[in-house]
């Protein structure tokens, strides 16, 4: 029953009551504003509304890492863009979800907090206020070759990096999170010795950054 007759002159008081514990009551309009209780004077017809809506809950997102500067986080609905706006208010049991895009020679390394990842994307049911980061890695390539008329090979650990060598190894290169440390090993042939680590191919300058202990480089 949204309407009655009372007498001219009467106040009547109405009350907003919620349905549930979802739902919040947002204000009066017509005849009463505000949020307080409503008392309207019958002195002549008289229209009122009360609005209702759900409760939001605040998400909020950040990125972390080497690469973090030029990444972004987006959600599938409209309100999350971080690079430039990370916060957002969502209606509560709606589902977002996040994905992480990493900038170029970057990766996305993982979510912290997140309720259900795959992969780069986040799904957040929002039940209660939560927060998110992403994190960003930079990423370098480490190029190596061999010099000299002898033969060797060169690899790496962790295992399977670097395989390069003049039996047929033709791994020469690897991408590597900035940050990352990796070892060289040198192992020269049978007709052959290790002369050294050079920073280039004619053999003539020693290799800077490279803590040598005899035919390995960790970098």
């Amino acid at each position: 029953s949204c309407s009655e007759f009372f007498d001219d002159g009467t106040n009547v008081t109405l009350l907003a009551t919620p349905e549930s514990t979802d739902y919040l009551f947002s204000g009066w309009s017509g005849a009463c504003t505000g949020s307080a209780i409503c008392v309207v004077s019958m002195t002549q017809a008289r229209a009122v509304t009360a609005t209702f809506v759900l409760k939001q809950s605040d998400l909020q997102v950040s990125k972390t890492g080497s690469a973090a500067a030029n990444s972004t986080i987006s959600s599938d609905i409209a309100g999350i863009n971080c690079g430039n706006d990370c916060q957002q208010l969502y209606d509560i049991h709606q589902i977002v979800t996040l994905t992480a895009t990493p900038p170029a020679n970057s990766l996305f390394a993982g979510w912290t907090n997140c309720p259900a990842a795959t992969g780069n994307t986040c799904e957040v049911t929002m039940e209660a206020p939560i927060s998110i980061s992403a994190e960003f890695l930079q990423q370098q390539t480490l190029s190596v070759n061999l010099s000299g008329n002898g033969g060797g090979t060169i690899s790496s650990v962790p295992a399977g990096s670097i395989d390069c060598g003049s039996a047929g190894g033709t791994d020469c290169s690897e991408t590597v999170n900035q940050g990352d440390s990796l070892t060289l090993s040198a192992v020269s042939d049978s007709f052959s010795d290790f002369s050294g680590w050079f920073a280039d191919t004619a053999g003539t300058t020693l290799l800077s950054g490279c803590s040598v202990a005899g035919a390995n480089c960790s970098i």
